[in-house]
């Protein structure tokens, strides 16, 4: 009978348990997803003490704050930040802690600050990498990664002496704070990691682990603690203190100042801590073909019916980090581009112009399939030059023709060898926007890069590829970095179906002066730790009012009815800079370029777009209600946009000469 009792008693604190915690869901799920009826709320209802000056931008705050009223007693961690029935103090909450309002400065204090002020050491730059080799030497998948950052090791340690230089140059040695840095390497988690870690041996994709190996490196030579997570486990044990913590209010202590993860180990965190949404500030996705406004905010998103496999996070669009300057609204991370060669670069260039190269062409393509219906291509430059490849052996080769040269999948130093040996470098059309053409380039190889002609099997391809993307981009080029921003005469775009144009390339080539390497800055050892430690220490997502980079850069556009804010900024050899549409979000903004509003809407619903702050074919001028909205690329109407346009450092994009000091 006893024990009949012990069991009963124990079932019923299981239910108990059961129905606590789908109580503390439902609560979440709620706030997240429910639109309270605040038709009978609105700005002048709030308690003038209080009230901000407007709501431009903050479309969700009303929504909060009649669902905080109604709901504060739900969870007592409102109480516990100082939030009661004084609307005051939960417009503060709202404004200071979730950043759905804006701040409005009062002479009182309503809540208490919770959050434990963080002494933060200074960051010295380190002058060795065996700290971070020894600790990856125990993590078996990341084992190419290690490979990677061993081998560039001298070059990671040339980088640093020109970090220091340039600090020292600019006064800013002691400018940069220790941070505590997590990342969850999604592509290498459990078991599906370690299949896709042994197959970067085996001609697998290799982009993520690239950059994953340069973050690594830039991180730890710039003197933060870093922790790598590659298993679910681990996670758990690592963000501890959030699956403990109430799901609705952030713990005073953070564990991690800032969180890297691939798209991948983004969703693995959500599915499994609990209160994965109170770091979201403190996130930045390594995301290598990047994520653009109009797909990251999900009630948009689905007002378009795009796809929301990959998108519909609903972070700030300057957290996604690309492998590419693909598009403003995304901060560009880079890689680091390896070269062969320890020897100087005047070595190089002597080398270089002794014409050592041999008159061959090493073709981009490690899979077989990569190859199917190219043999005219490939046949054509056969004609010309020897053709080399890298191709696989695991497998049959089926496309891949039997004149060519093939070295099988080549360890890195090989590889380079052969780079360096080779003179032209032969792309397929895929893998789009890879990291290889760069490499050959700065090897000093020429690199024939696809053109994708409207209508052909490689526009058919490319679109089915970016199909479930999270971009609207289209390519013009297998490789449009390379095209764009590098061009002749180390890149040569060209059409595969034109054989005899293609023959004329390389005979001219051929016929000309060896090519000098190129390297571009942003994709150097210091190019990227200058750029990434600059963004660790400037960049914050826990704030509504960004104060970097410097408003001092901004220039005001004025598009026409077609451009977007990209290349309206592009046509004054200037970039877009999304972190200052807050500052421009307001109606005296028209007036400084020019236009006398005949009207002033804010849109409240979905009649907002992506477009905003615009003007309409009759002067009407509409501002953007929605932050995660703000979009230099997007462009869904015919209304001209005011863009926010700054200058940037050529070769290092991500940032403009005031960006390094302030």
């Amino acid at each position: 009978m006893k024990r009949k009792l012990i069991t009963t008693l124990f079932f019923l604190i299981f239910i108990y348990c059961v129905f606590l915690q789908a109580f503390q869901m439902t609560i979440i799920k709620n706030r997240q997803t429910e639109k309270p009826d605040t038709s009978a709320f609105t700005l002048e209802s709030i308690n003038e003490t209080c009230r901000p000056k407007d709501l431009i931008g903050f479309a969700s705050c009303l929504d909060k704050l009649v669902w905080m009223k109604n709901m504060w007693k739900s969870d007592p961690c409102y109480g516990e930040w100082g939030v009661s029935d004084n609307e005051c103090s939960m417009l503060q909450y709202l404004a200071d802690i979730e950043h759905h309002c804006p701040t409005v400065k009062t002479n009182t204090t309503y809540i208490h600050n919770l959050k434990q002020e963080k002494h933060f050491d200074r960051a010295v730059l380190r002058h060795e990498l065996n700290g971070l080799l020894e600790k990856l030497s125990h993590m078996q998948p990341m084992l190419w990664i290690r490979n990677r950052i061993d081998r560039m090791s001298d070059k990671w340690l040339s980088g640093v002496d020109q970090l220091v230089e340039r600090r020292r140059n600019l006064a800013t040695v002691d400018s940069y704070r220790k941070q505590n840095i997590l990342l969850v390497i999604g592509v290498l988690l459990d078991s599906s990691g370690a299949k896709f870690a042994d197959n970067a041996f085996h001609g697998g994709p290799l982009g993520e682990l690239v950059q994953w190996s340069d973050i690594l490196a830039s991180l730890y030579l710039a003197g933060h603690d870093v922790t790598v997570c590659i298993s679910t486990d681990d996670l758990k044990r690592y963000l501890d203190s959030y699956m403990q913590q109430s799901h609705n209010c952030p713990p005073p202590v953070d564990t991690y100042d800032v969180v890297f993860a691939d798209i991948m180990g983004l969703k693995k965190i959500s599915k499994t801590i609990k209160a994965a949404h109170l770091f979201n500030c403190r996130m930045r996705v390594v995301d290598s073909f990047g994520t653009e406004p109009e797909y990251n905010y999900r009630p948009y998103s689905t007002s378009k019916t795009h796809n929301m496999e990959w998108g519909g996070l609903n972070l700030f669009t300057k957290q996604f980090y690309t492998m590419f300057p693909h598009t403003p609204d995304n901060t560009f991370l880079g890689f680091v581009i390896e070269e062969y060669s320890d020897k100087s670069k005047q070595q190089q260039q002597k080398e270089s112009m002794s014409n050592k190269k041999n008159n061959s062409a090493l073709v981009y393509g490690k899979v077989d399939m990569f190859w199917q219906g190219k043999e005219p291509y490939i046949r054509g430059i056969h004609d010309v030059m020897e053709v080399h490849g890298t191709v696989d052996t695991g497998g049959p080769l089926r496309h891949t023709p039997k004149y060519v040269v093939n070295h099988g999948v080549l360890p890195g130093d090989e590889l380079q060898q052969l780079l360096r040996s080779s003179r032209v470098f032969v792309g397929l059309g895929f893998p789009f926007e890879g990291p290889a053409p760069l490499e050959a380039i700065a090897n000093g190889m020429v690199y024939l890069n696809p053109i994708i002609q409207p209508d052909s099997p490689l526009a058919h391809k490319a679109t089915t590829f970016f199909k479930n993307k999270p971009t609207s981009r289209k390519l013009r080029t297998q490789h449009d970095y390379a095209s764009t921003f590098i061009g002749k005469p180390h890149v040569i775009d060209v059409k595969i179906s034109d054989v005899t144009q293609v023959k004329e390339i390389l005979t001219n080539i051929i016929n000309s002066p060896q090519v000098e390497p190129y390297l571009p800055h942003e994709f150097t050892c210091f190019g990227m730790m200058e750029r990434l430690s600059i963004l660790l220490e400037k960049q914050d997502f826990c704030t509504t009012s960004p104060t970097w980079p410097p408003i001092s850069e901004l220039k005001l556009k004025l598009s026409d009815e077609v451009d977007d804010c990209v290349e309206t900024c592009r046509k004054s050899e200037l970039i877009c800079e999304p972190d200052f549409f807050p500052h421009i979000n307001n109606w005296q903004v028209f007036k400084q370029v020019g236009v006398e509003c005949t009207s002033q809407h804010v849109p409240d619903g979905s009649d907002g777009e992506i477009d905003y702050p615009a003007i309409d074919e009759h002067d009407g001028c509409k501002l953007q209600n929605v932050r995660l909205l703000f979009s230099c690329a997007g462009r869904y109407t015919n209304m001209r946009r005011v863009c926010p346009c700054r200058g940037y450092i050529p070769g290092q994009v991500a940032l403009c000469e005031s960006c390094l000091q302030h």
